[in-house]
Protein backbone atom coordinates (compact mmCIF):
# COMPACT_ATOMS: atom_id res chain seq x y z
CA UNK A 1 0.00 0.00 0.00
CA UNK A 2 1.59 3.31 -0.50
CA UNK A 3 2.20 5.67 1.77
CA UNK A 4 -0.43 8.60 2.78
CA UNK A 5 0.80 11.96 4.71
CA UNK A 6 -1.41 15.01 5.61
CA UNK A 7 0.64 17.28 3.74
CA UNK A 8 1.14 19.28 0.28
CA UNK A 9 4.01 20.55 0.64
CA UNK A 10 7.46 19.78 2.92
CA UNK A 11 10.62 21.83 3.00
CA UNK A 12 13.59 20.01 4.83
CA UNK A 13 16.75 21.26 5.80
CA UNK A 14 19.69 19.12 5.30
CA UNK A 15 17.94 17.20 2.80
CA UNK A 16 21.13 16.00 1.14
CA UNK A 17 22.28 13.57 4.15
CA UNK A 18 20.94 10.31 4.94
CA UNK A 19 17.93 10.40 6.86
CA UNK A 20 16.55 13.46 5.48
CA UNK A 21 17.27 12.42 2.14
CA UNK A 22 15.30 9.37 2.36
CA UNK A 23 12.51 11.00 3.96
CA UNK A 24 12.51 13.42 1.29
CA UNK A 25 12.34 10.73 -0.78
CA UNK A 26 9.04 8.63 0.59
CA UNK A 27 7.17 12.00 0.65
CA UNK A 28 7.80 12.85 -2.97
CA UNK A 29 6.73 9.30 -3.64
CA UNK A 30 3.39 9.63 -2.02
CA UNK A 31 2.54 12.70 -3.66
CA UNK A 32 3.97 15.66 -1.61
CA UNK A 33 5.78 18.44 -2.89
CA UNK A 34 9.53 18.62 -1.22
CA UNK A 35 10.80 21.42 -1.22
CA UNK A 36 14.74 20.02 -0.46
CA UNK A 37 17.63 22.48 1.11
CA UNK A 38 21.03 21.97 2.16
CA UNK A 39 23.84 23.94 0.49
CA UNK A 40 24.55 23.90 -3.31
CA UNK A 41 26.04 20.45 -3.83
CA UNK A 42 26.00 17.19 -6.33
CA UNK A 43 24.25 15.00 -3.95
CA UNK A 44 21.36 18.01 -3.67
CA UNK A 45 21.32 18.15 -7.44
CA UNK A 46 21.25 14.53 -7.32
CA UNK A 47 18.75 14.24 -4.77
CA UNK A 48 16.61 16.55 -6.58
CA UNK A 49 16.49 14.03 -9.79
CA UNK A 50 14.96 11.76 -8.50
CA UNK A 51 11.67 12.84 -8.08
CA UNK A 52 9.40 15.67 -9.87
CA UNK A 53 8.17 15.93 -6.74
CA UNK A 54 11.66 16.94 -5.44
CA UNK A 55 12.75 20.70 -6.32
CA UNK A 56 16.20 21.63 -4.79
CA UNK A 57 16.15 25.23 -3.28
CA UNK A 58 19.52 25.88 -2.44
CA UNK A 59 20.58 27.75 1.08
CA UNK A 60 22.60 27.70 3.92
CA UNK A 61 20.99 27.35 7.56
CA UNK A 62 23.51 29.84 9.15
CA UNK A 63 22.90 32.79 6.80
CA UNK A 64 19.02 33.89 9.03
CA UNK A 65 18.09 36.36 6.13
CA UNK A 66 18.50 33.77 3.00
CA UNK A 67 16.90 31.26 4.72
CA UNK A 68 13.91 33.46 4.91
CA UNK A 69 14.45 34.50 1.22
CA UNK A 70 14.24 30.78 0.66
CA UNK A 71 11.13 29.79 2.43
CA UNK A 72 9.29 32.81 0.78
CA UNK A 73 10.85 31.18 -2.45
CA UNK A 74 9.34 27.81 -1.49
CA UNK A 75 5.97 28.83 -0.83
CA UNK A 76 5.97 31.33 -3.81
CA UNK A 77 6.81 28.38 -6.06
CA UNK A 78 5.21 25.16 -4.07
CA UNK A 79 2.86 26.70 -1.96
CA UNK A 80 2.11 26.81 1.67
CA UNK A 81 4.46 25.04 3.53
CA UNK A 82 2.60 22.34 5.45
CA UNK A 83 5.56 20.98 7.01
CA UNK A 84 9.19 21.78 7.90
CA UNK A 85 11.57 18.85 8.81
CA UNK A 86 14.75 20.77 10.22
CA UNK A 87 17.10 18.21 9.47
CA UNK A 88 20.33 20.10 8.97
CA UNK A 89 23.04 18.96 11.32
CA UNK A 90 26.59 17.42 11.27
CA UNK A 91 28.61 15.32 14.10
CA UNK A 92 32.58 15.79 14.86
CA UNK A 93 34.00 13.79 17.16
CA UNK A 94 34.85 14.55 21.02
CA UNK A 95 38.20 13.77 22.36
CA UNK A 96 38.79 14.83 25.99
CA UNK A 97 42.82 14.54 25.56
CA UNK A 98 42.53 17.12 22.93
CA UNK A 99 39.80 18.72 22.55
CA UNK A 100 38.54 20.32 19.29
CA UNK A 101 37.12 23.56 20.38
CA UNK A 102 36.47 24.67 16.97
CA UNK A 103 34.64 21.26 15.78
CA UNK A 104 32.40 22.32 19.06
CA UNK A 105 31.35 25.73 18.12
CA UNK A 106 30.61 24.41 14.44
CA UNK A 107 28.77 21.88 15.65
CA UNK A 108 26.53 23.94 17.48
CA UNK A 109 26.20 26.56 15.61
CA UNK A 110 24.83 24.50 12.86
CA UNK A 111 22.69 22.29 15.07
CA UNK A 112 21.31 24.66 17.14
CA UNK A 113 21.33 27.89 14.93
CA UNK A 114 20.18 26.38 12.40
CA UNK A 115 17.56 25.16 14.02
CA UNK A 116 16.12 28.65 15.03
CA UNK A 117 17.09 30.14 12.11
CA UNK A 118 14.59 27.48 10.07
CA UNK A 119 12.24 28.22 12.93
CA UNK A 120 12.55 32.07 12.58
CA UNK A 121 12.06 31.33 8.59
CA UNK A 122 9.40 29.30 8.83
CA UNK A 123 6.84 30.04 11.83
CA UNK A 124 5.75 33.56 11.05
CA UNK A 125 3.47 32.61 7.48
CA UNK A 126 2.22 28.95 9.77
CA UNK A 127 0.92 31.20 12.46
CA UNK A 128 -0.52 34.01 9.97
CA UNK A 129 -2.36 31.14 8.15
CA UNK A 130 -3.07 29.15 11.41
CA UNK A 131 -1.71 26.22 10.16
CA UNK A 132 1.77 24.11 9.39
CA UNK A 133 3.66 21.58 11.56
CA UNK A 134 7.23 21.89 12.31
CA UNK A 135 9.64 19.10 13.06
CA UNK A 136 12.65 19.45 15.13
CA UNK A 137 15.35 16.14 14.17
CA UNK A 138 16.64 15.50 18.10
CA UNK A 139 19.06 12.27 18.89
CA UNK A 140 19.09 9.61 21.77
CA UNK A 141 22.45 11.14 22.63
CA UNK A 142 20.59 14.63 23.24
CA UNK A 143 19.39 12.60 26.77
CA UNK A 144 22.97 11.13 27.93
CA UNK A 145 26.21 11.80 27.57
CA UNK A 146 28.46 8.82 25.60
CA UNK A 147 31.91 8.59 24.92
CA UNK A 148 33.17 10.65 21.84
CA UNK A 149 29.94 12.67 21.57
CA UNK A 150 30.64 15.80 24.05
CA UNK A 151 29.79 17.79 20.80
CA UNK A 152 27.06 16.64 19.31
CA UNK A 153 25.08 15.44 22.28
CA UNK A 154 25.34 18.84 23.98
CA UNK A 155 23.78 20.13 20.78
CA UNK A 156 20.98 17.83 20.57
CA UNK A 157 20.54 18.28 23.85
CA UNK A 158 19.78 21.75 23.41
CA UNK A 159 17.37 20.48 20.62
CA UNK A 160 14.92 18.74 22.27
CA UNK A 161 14.68 21.69 25.18
CA UNK A 162 14.24 24.35 22.32
CA UNK A 163 11.91 21.64 20.69
CA UNK A 164 10.04 21.04 23.88
CA UNK A 165 9.85 24.70 24.75
CA UNK A 166 8.18 25.20 21.66
CA UNK A 167 5.86 22.30 21.32
CA UNK A 168 4.16 23.38 24.67
CA UNK A 169 4.09 27.11 23.57
CA UNK A 170 2.85 26.34 20.23
CA UNK A 171 0.26 23.77 22.27
CA UNK A 172 -1.30 26.65 23.77
CA UNK A 173 -1.91 28.47 20.66
CA UNK A 174 -3.44 25.23 19.14
CA UNK A 175 -6.17 25.17 22.02
CA UNK A 176 -6.56 28.49 20.50
CA UNK A 177 -7.20 27.02 16.96
CA UNK A 178 -4.12 29.20 16.24
CA UNK A 179 -1.47 27.03 15.27
CA UNK A 180 -1.26 22.76 14.29
CA UNK A 181 1.56 22.04 16.31
CA UNK A 182 5.27 21.19 16.35
CA UNK A 183 6.90 17.67 17.17
CA UNK A 184 10.73 16.14 17.32
CA UNK A 185 11.99 12.71 16.46
CA UNK A 186 15.21 10.79 17.64
CA UNK A 187 16.18 8.16 15.58
CA UNK A 188 18.40 5.94 17.05
CA UNK A 189 22.07 5.46 15.84
CA UNK A 190 22.78 6.37 11.85
CA UNK A 191 25.66 4.59 10.25
CA UNK A 192 27.05 7.70 8.73
CA UNK A 193 31.22 8.47 7.92
CA UNK A 194 32.62 10.73 10.79
CA UNK A 195 35.75 11.73 9.29
CA UNK A 196 35.71 13.85 7.68
CA UNK A 197 32.72 15.73 9.67
CA UNK A 198 29.34 14.87 9.11
CA UNK A 199 27.08 17.88 7.97
CA UNK A 200 23.82 16.07 6.86
CA UNK A 201 23.68 18.89 4.28
CA UNK A 202 26.74 18.31 2.50
CA UNK A 203 29.71 16.09 3.60
CA UNK A 204 29.66 12.16 2.57
CA UNK A 205 27.51 9.87 4.04
CA UNK A 206 25.99 6.19 4.36
CA UNK A 207 22.95 4.85 3.80
CA UNK A 208 20.95 5.48 7.00
CA UNK A 209 19.80 2.22 9.34
CA UNK A 210 17.18 0.55 7.94
CA UNK A 211 13.32 2.08 9.33
CA UNK A 212 15.05 5.19 10.30
CA UNK A 213 12.71 7.09 7.65
CA UNK A 214 10.33 5.16 8.47
CA UNK A 215 10.30 5.66 11.91
CA UNK A 216 10.40 9.62 11.84
CA UNK A 217 7.63 10.22 9.18
CA UNK A 218 5.28 7.48 11.40
CA UNK A 219 6.27 9.60 14.63
CA UNK A 220 5.40 12.83 12.56
CA UNK A 221 2.31 11.19 11.24
CA UNK A 222 0.85 9.62 14.80
CA UNK A 223 0.94 13.31 16.34
CA UNK A 224 -3.24 13.75 16.92
CA UNK A 225 -4.62 16.35 16.04
CA UNK A 226 -7.27 17.87 18.30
Amino acid sequence: MADKFPWKVAWITGASGAICGEIAKRLAAAGVSVAATARPSERLDALAATSGNIKAFPADVLQPYALKVCARNVESELGPIDLALLGAGMYVPFDIRNIDLDGFHKTMALNVDGVINTVAAVLPAMLQRKAGHIASMGSLFGYAGWPENGSYGASKAAVINLAESLELELECLRRAALLAGHSFACPSEVEVSHVPPVEHGAAPAKHPTPGQDELALSRLVERPED
